[in-house]
């Protein structure tokens, strides 16, 4: 108990040091203080994980959408790695083993993280969980920490939603008006197509009624032999890609659950960029994403998919043809939102 209290005195300490950084957009200003301050908080649990006190906390969150670190959101790391980590492209955790972190070690670190904003007096609307896919933790589990982070973090005081509405593109809608009322904060998380299915409707539902309210779809692409061609499709029977792609977006639909689709922009390079442009397109036309978020490839030295670029079977878009692609993908004829998507992350060794 002392070793925890020490621990606690340590990360308030820490966490006193006020930190300025450069915004999504390279302004200097507060990426949002509580994410400042949790990446500081992460590197000190990862030592005390190290000495003993903490179990479970092997590295400092990896990547985030930038669009969650632009104000309003705090992260919560409740797993470690990416239990799937087939994705050719993705350089994140491929050094990492994947680990479940324990209840209890979460518990911990939830009321020490709702305690600080609290005590900074910090506007918090969401904590977003992670590593890679927060929505694959076993479905009771999951429910008890949606359960934790409603009873530590305060409510958040939010104008009226009987007066005029506007989108501030954080996944909801907000109101302008002199009335004010407190609402819980929102649970966010990535999620990967086999997460949606296995959770089912009725388990989403569950989540969504604890606060579960946004979720960051790694689509990627509709284009099937490119899904399969970067790991993104291992196990689906051939033929139901697209079907698993679309039963995942209707239990969404269904379950209530605000959801930001993913399209990685130059994936596949020049050899599928007229499938990739064409699948997708069509396949968001039939989702009907409530939001659709553009991230621009880099391909990472040492990645499966840049060894695939050494080897010439893919290629990488030049400038040009990127940003033809990208306006490819912004015309497209839905109704939903569409996202700046940019990843704020660090491949670095933990």
């Amino acid at each position: 108990m002392n070793e925890l209290r020490d621990a606690e005195s340590s990360i308030r300490r820490l966490l006193a040091v006020e930190q300025v950084v450069s915004g999504p957009s390279g302004a200097p200003g507060h990426f949002s203080e509580a994410v400042v301050q949790h990446a500081a908080m992460r590197s000190l649990l990862a030592e005390l994980a190290a000495a003993g006190v903490y179990q479970g906390c092997r590295a400092a969150p990896r990547i985030v959408p930038s669009a969650e670190a632009s104000g309003g959101t705090v992260f919560l790391q409740i797993s470690v790695g990416c239990r799937h980590n087939g994705c050719l492209f993705c350089p994140f955790f491929k050094d990492i083993a994947f680990q479940e972190k324990p209840l209890p070690t979460i518990e911990e670190e939830i009321r020490l993280l709702a305690a600080e904003c609290l005590r900074r007096a910090l506007p918090v609307r969401r904590v977003m969980l992670l590593d890679a896919d927060a929505l694959d933790t076993p479905q009771q589990k999951l429910e008890q920490i949606l359960g934790l982070v409603r009873a530590h973090f305060p409510r958040y005081r939010a104008t009226n939603p009987e007066l005029t509405a506007y989108d501030d593109f954080s996944g909801h809608f907000y109101f302008k008006g002199p009335g004010l009322e407190w609402r819980p904060v929102e649970v966010s998380s990535f999620c990967h197509t086999e997460s949606v299915l296995s959770k089912g409707l009725e388990g989403l539902r569950r989540l969504q009624c604890l606060g579960l309210g946004l979720l960051w779809w790694g689509l990627e692409s509709g284009c099937t032999p490119l899904l399969r061609r970067m790991g993104k499709a291992n196990g689906w029977p051939r033929g139901e890609e697209r079907a698993r792609l679309l039963e995942a977006g209707e239990i969404l639909h269904r379950a209530g659950i605000y959801f930001v689709a993913i399209v990685l922009v130059g994936l596949g390079g020049e050899r599928f960029y007229e499938a990739h442009v064409e699948e997708t397109t069509s396949l968001l036309r039939e989702l009907n994403p409530p939001g659709v978020a553009f991230s621009d490839l880099v391909v990472v030295p040492g990645t499966p998919y840049a060894q695939l670029v050494e080897r010439g079977i893919l290629d990488v878009l030049s400038p040009e043809r990127m940003a033809a692609q990208r306006r490819a993908f912004e015309q497209i004829a839905i109704t939903a939102p569409q996202y700046d998507y940019e990843v704020s992350g660090s491949t670095d060794s933990a």
